[in-house]
């Protein structure tokens, strides 16, 4: 019984061997075809160019001219002319505070100033100066004439009277946008509370920080392109206009950079990005999407006779979309741009040639 069922088991791996061996060889024919077959990529002739060398810094804008706003006295407020948002031209009256008394005031001082300059009159009449004007009169006898008649004194408090007056009454010191309004009409105002602010939002700059070691990026009238972080696709460009010459506990250096341009979309105190741009001259360029690691290694890919080649690359500057290498590549070399994320060293290729990374020209090499 034992000696039947060996002979069933032999018998049956060898009927299971003879189905997976095909005698005429398409196991062996399959294999050679996935050695055989092409990986098909993207590739691009290397040359030599101009890098744009971008530093990146968070920064905070802020208006170039801003201003708090206060009343002098303390009173109630009886008009509020504007409202927060609101484009204000320089004198435009903003509120008002409750003058009634000091308008009073300002009249009686204005009358009493007009019987000083009536007496001052009869006064020159008197001394024989009548005909002259004041610029013709003695000095010493005009000075006389103005202290006694009380002109002098007069005009005096009508300047203060003015003043106080003025003071209940606020006007923009400068065209731009209100802000900051939280007081409602019918509210008491105090010395010193700020009522509003002004800010020019036609002039716009940028207050970034950089490391001690990154000033070598940084220089007076270098572009910069200014981005908000919430909508990274609209770019302001602008200029670096001011280096302070400190390094702050943090090793940080503050710089200033202004706008060249405005839209109203950024706002006093808004975060923005800030890259700083320099170019590099004859450097090799790489589309970020060339480069690959393995092994913890930067690496690319170029192609010689139809065959991937594995290269090591240094790196010597990077922006947001390509690489300055310094080591590793050739300038007429061919680079793989994409494609390359499995390719492996010595993999036969399909090339479809192409000019820039966007722009792909109809050319094949199979």
């Amino acid at each position: 019984m034992n000696k039947i069922y060996i002979g069933f088991v032999f018998l049956s791996l060898v009927s299971c061997n003879a189905s997976v061996e095909h005698p005429n060889g398409e196991k062996d024919r399959r294999v050679t075809e996935v050695s055989l077959q092409k990986v098909e990529v993207s590739a691009q002739r290397i040359t030599s160019s101009f890098f744009e060398k971008q530093l990146i810094a968070n920064g905070i804008v802020e208006a170039k001219n801003k201003s708090e706003l206060r009343f002098k006295i303390s009173e109630e407020i009886i008009k509020i002319a504007v409202k927060n948002g609101q484009q204000v031209k320089k004198n435009e009256l903003l509120a008002n505070l409750n003058n009634a008394l000091l308008a009073n005031l300002l009249k009686e001082k204005e009358i009493q100033f007009e019987k000083a300059k009536m007496e001052f009159t009869k006064q020159k009449i008197n001394y024989g100066q009548g005909n002259l004007s004041n610029s013709e009169i003695d000095s010493t006898i005009l000075s006389s004439l103005l202290i006694q008649t009380g002109y002098l004194e007069a005009q005096n408090e009508v300047k203060k009277a003015t003043i106080l007056y003025e003071q209940t009454i606020l006007r923009a010191p400068f065209s731009g946008i209100v802000a900051n309004i939280t007081s409602k009409t019918g509210n008491f105002n105090t010395v010193g509370e700020v009522f509003c602010n002004i800010i020019d939002n036609k002039n716009m700059e940028v207050i970034f920080w950089v490391l001690e070691s990154e000033l070598s990026s940084i220089e007076l009238g270098r572009d910069v392109t200014v981005s908000h972080n919430t909508n990274s696709k609209k770019k302001y460009a602008g200029n670096i206009v001011e280096i302070n010459p400190y390094v702050n506990e943090n090793g940080l250096v503050m710089i200033k950079a202004v706008l060249n341009e405005f839209d109203g979309k950024l706002y006093d105190g808004m975060n923005v990005q800030i890259s700083v741009n320099e170019s590099l001259e004859n450097v090799i360029v790489i589309p970020k999407e060339a480069l690959v690691l393995r092994s913890n290694k930067e690496v690319v890919f170029t192609i010689e006779n139809g065959i991937a080649k594995w290269n090591y690359v240094s790196i010597l500057e990077e922006n947001s979309s390509s690489y300055a290498i310094s080591e590793g590549l050739n300038v007429n070399d061919t680079l793989v741009v994409s494609g390359n994320l499995n390719l492996t060293h010595g993999a036969k290729l399909k090339v479809n040639f192409i000019s820039s990374v966007n722009q792909q020209k109809a050319i094949q090499i199979d």
